[in-house]
């Protein structure tokens, strides 16, 4: 088996040369590519409906959840590694192989270990370096290592079509398909038969658009793990139309993952994804209903947590039903707890529903799982621009509900300065000023060139003549923004206040020659009356 997994490593110069035209989609959603000649479309379905002539009659319907690892698990995993405690770190992981060893329904144990490391924080490279180096004969961190460096590859590839990607990035996901690769030969040759080498390669080869070593990667991992679920997967989902297969190939694996549903009875929901694949078309096209209809045709196949999650996103984006939408959610989190996708969905339905307090913690779940998903950040802070906005809806009439949307704009994401500037100019208008000035001074330490926050705390300070303070607020911005007309003519005006003439003249005419007009006009008044 080293000597089929190190043949796949020496294709590294065709596999690059093929990547750099290979990667037609979003990577975000991973949904077509230009595979050799063939050019995908990416809302192109398929000529005519598929309907698959399964090699047996009697199907073993599985309604049960995977057996993964917990939400607690995988941040403890995480945990242990961030904290440099690799040889527990170790005996974790061992943990879980050995569970698989013993029984192949472990599977997802194994897998969901190293997603633990499917995050692209730029720490966690000199982490696995280390631990690699203290550890150097184990394959644990070299497959949490390939898996990071997979994330990454994905990442500096980006969501854009390959036309408006720069080469740059292109040659960064090359380089880091690359590492990925380096670590997973160096893990089997340590062991020959690990699922997660098998699992990875069969992404990289799918993403890159190699055909030849895509299907020659599907077999090795179908001879060592033909009872796998998710080997099986894997391979089905590598042959879809819009990575350049066919649902023909698709119910090939099916078909052939057959024979070991006794041992693994899920396999027959294989035959689903067919199904479920067409109802991705047809959501993409707006057929919701003929949509709905495909992921229950797909679910007589059993439970799989995918149908259930396409489902509610029919529900929730094209139907509008978002009680239906939270009902199918569920049941996807219920099969499988520890896919990030299915919490931000979750957190999206409850938003909708403005159950916004539910809508939060799913969001701190999905970043839980993963904290460095693009999709879950665009999430966040989409939610709370859509609630500063509610907040601007209504501040002319009811400033107690402005603050409200405020407020949750702030808990959804506690980094925009603007939910805090506005909080706090309601605030002021409601005569709270000890808390609006609070929010002000939250305001400037997130944007620190914020003028407006600054001009708002001026105008607090102003009512207890607390001039030193102002004039040292406006010492701190000046001092980012040395160009800022404006910000000369507020200090002047403190400066004016304290009674300091001088440099409440100098301000002026700083001011003035910026180009504030207004700053000319007064700096001629007051140099008048003092000279």
């Amino acid at each position: 088996m080293v000597e089929k997994i190190t043949g796949h490593i020496r294709f590294h110069s065709l596999l690059f040369f093929l990547i750099g035209a290979a990667v037609f989609c979003p990577a975000t959603d991973a949904v077509c590519g230009i595979l050799g000649s063939k050019v995908l479309k990416l809302f192109s379905s398929p000529a005519k409906d598929y309907d698959v002539t399964r090699a047996s009659k009697e199907l073993p319907i599985v309604r049960t959840p995977v057996e993964s690892l917990s939400i607690n698990e995988i941040s403890g995993i995480r945990e242990l590694f961030e904290t440099r405690q690799f040889k527990k770190l170790n005996t974790a992981l061992a943990a879980y192989q050995k569970a698989f060893d013993a029984d192949s329904a472990n599977e997802y144990r194994v897998h969901d270990s190293y997603r633990a490391f499917d995050v692209t924080l730029p720490a966690y490279e000199s982490l696995l370096e280390k631990w690699v180096q203290e550890f150097p004969d184990v394959h644990y961190p070299y497959i949490a290592a390939a898996q990071y460096y997979y994330a990454l590859a994905w990442k500096k590839r980006g969501a854009q079509y390959i036309n408006k990607t720069p080469e740059e990035n292109i040659r960064g996901m090359r380089f880091d398909f690359l590492k990925a690769m380096d670590h997973l030969k160096a893990a089997s040759d340590i062991r020959s038969d690990l699922i997660m080498v098998h699992y990875l390669l069969l992404g990289i080869y799918n993403a890159s658009g190699d055909d030849e070593n895509e299907d020659l990667a599907i077999r090795e991992a179908l001879a060592v793990f033909p009872d796998s679920f998710i080997i099986n997967a894997r391979a089905a989902f590598a042959k879809q139309p819009r990575w350049g297969g066919s649902y023909r190939q698709m119910e090939e694996i099916a078909k052939n993952a057959e024979s070991w549903t006794q041992k693994t009875p899920k396999l027959f929901v294989i035959y689903g994804f067919i199904y479920s694949d067409q109802g991705w078309y047809a959501r993409q096209e707006k057929k919701y209903d003929k949509a709905v209809r495909f992921f229950e045709k797909a679910l007589s196949y059993g439970d799989y947590w995918g149908f259930y999650y396409e489902l509610a996103k029919v529900y929730h984006y094209g139907l509008k039903d978002f009680n239906r939408a939270l009902d199918y959610i569920d049941k996807s989190i219920e099969l499988r707890s520890t896919f990030k996708d299915t919490h931000r969905m979750r957190s999206r339905i409850l938003f909708a529903q403005k159950r916004y307090s539910g809508s939060i913690r799913s969001l701190a779940t999905a970043e839980l799982l993963n904290p460095t998903d693009r999709s879950t950040e665009k999430w966040r802070q989409w939610a709370a621009g859509n609630l500063l906005s509610r907040g601007h809806k209504v501040f002319k009439t009811d400033l107690g509900a402005a603050v409200g949307f405020y407020d949750l704009s702030i808990e959804f994401n506690d980094d925009n300065y603007e939910s805090y500037y506005w909080k706090g100019v309601a605030l002021s208008r409601l005569n709270r000023n000890e808390s609006a000035l609070l929010n002000f001074k939250r305001a400037v330490r997130i944007n620190p060139r914020h003028f407006e926050s600054f001009q708002m705390i001026d105008y607090i300070y102003a009512r207890d003549r607390k001039w030193d303070r102002i004039i040292g607020y406006w010492n701190r911005f000046l001092a980012l923004e040395p160009g800022h007309a404006q910000a000369f003519f507020e200090r002047s005006g403190t400066h004016y206040h304290n009674r300091d003439f001088k440099h409440a003249l100098e301000d002026l005419k700083r001011s003035c020659e910026l180009g504030y007009q207004k700053a000319c006009k007064k700096y001629k008044q007051m140099k008048g009356v003092l000279y």
